[in-house]
């Protein structure tokens, strides 16, 4: 009787501890969708700014999209534990590489529509999918290199 209160004591913290670490896996994995999240609200950010001019409505769609994504992602990130700041900090960053990357020129844009449309195209319209597969590769590798290679995606510029 006491070997079996043993093993199942034993059975329940490993069963804790297993909730534990899914649970600390789900936080990184929504921290990594919200990065993504982040980085295509800024893409949005910087096609709206230079559709504005050309495209008035077609801009204001972008901008639109960039804010539900920045609120989305922000949220995600929040949860694992990134601050306001730190997103907000991130931001400006990323908006920064972008510009850099289509050499502070609109016109060079197909920099970043060939590597950021698609993903954030659909990212924007189901994100759960990257959710999804951001579980499954924090769960089949250790290392976070070997997570973002899993897990694909644009990633930051």
């Amino acid at each position: 009787m006491r070997a079996f209160a043993v093993t199942l004591l034993a059975l329940y913290l490993s069963v804790g501890a297993a909730a534990a670490q899914t649970n600390q896996q789900m936080i990184w994995a929504m921290g990594e969708v919200g990065e993504e999240l982040q980085v295509c609200s800024i893409y949005f950010t910087v096609v709206a700014g230079c559709l504005q001019q050309q495209e008035p409505d077609i801009s204001k769609k972008y901008q639109q999209g960039a804010e539900r994504l920045g609120l989305l992602g922000a949220t995600s990130k929040q949860s694992a534990g990134v601050s306001k700041e730190a997103y907000l900090a991130f931001s400006d960053v990323l908006f920064k590489a972008m510009m850099k990357s289509m050499g502070g020129n609109c016109t060079n844009i197909a920099v970043l529509l060939n590597k950021y449309m698609d993903f954030c195209v659909q990212i924007s319209q189901d994100a759960d999918p990257r959710l999804r597969t951001w579980i499954a590769c924090i769960h089949a590798h250790q290392s976070t290199a070997a997570q973002r290679r899993c897990a694909g995606g644009p990633g930051a510029p």
